[in-house]
């Protein structure tokens, strides 16, 4: 008898485990719901405080977050882990930032040109930082097609020649360009001709400091 009672006992306390799951799991969904009917303002401004990998599994969850992850932000904080894998197939969420002013893609070892196509398409972008890149010259070229890039950061880039200055020269629009750390030797006569050029870096390179300092006196 005290066996079939601690049967019952034990069904009965199975019961009340499962209601209770059922109402941690029913409460669960509730707030899912409850939260996706926040404005998409708001949820862009929730979301501005998570990671990217966050920001990837939250774009999962719905079509609003998904257009709300990608979309709506201004910054894009890439993990330094995750920069080193980043390739074409991230690339393809990344233009969908069409809001993003700022972009770190500083030691993605799998960066090729068509991922810099892919930045070029993004309207709003101001600053860009390819340090510690295999960056090629061909690359910036890209970039000359954005109206509002500001800040252009290619420091440790040991693939770039002379030539990147010809691509520089047709971003108008950049204040801040750091080339150093590079095995460069000259400026060409095209640079001076950036006319909202605020700030110069070429240290640690071969280009002659007479360069340099005339570079920054025509600024």
């Amino acid at each position: 008898r005290m066996q079939a009672k601690k049967g019952h006992q034990a069904i009965h306390d199975e019961e009340n485990n499962e209601r209770k799951r059922s109402r941690f799991v029913q409460s669960q969904d509730d707030l899912v719901i409850q939260f996706d009917q926040l404005p998409i303002e708001t949820l862009a401004h929730i979301f501005s405080f998570f990671s990217y990998k966050d920001l990837f599994h939250f774009s999962a969850v719905s079509k609003k977050w998904g257009y709300t992850c990608w979309e709506l932000q201004e910054e894009l904080d890439i993990p330094v882990r995750i920069r080193k894998i980043l390739d074409d197939v991230h690339f393809q969420r990344i233009i969908r930032c069409h809001r993003i002013k700022t972009i770190n893609l500083s030691k993605g070892n799998h960066l090729t040109e068509s991922c810099m196509a892919t930045v070029a398409c993004l309207p709003n972008l101001q600053r860009i930082n390819l340090s510690f890149t295999q960056a090629l010259d061909g690359w910036i070229s890209h970039l000359s097609a954005l109206g509002s890039l500001r800040s252009l950061i290619l420091s440790f880039c040991p693939n770039l020649t002379n030539g990147i200055f010809q691509h520089i020269a047709e971003i108008k629009t950049l204040k801040e360009l750091d080339v150093s750390n590079n095995d460069l030797t000259d400026v060409p006569v095209d640079i001076p001709t950036l006319p909202e050029l605020e700030f110069f870096d070429a240290s640690f390179t071969l280009i002659p400091v007479e360069s340099i300092h005339l570079m920054k006196e025509q600024m």
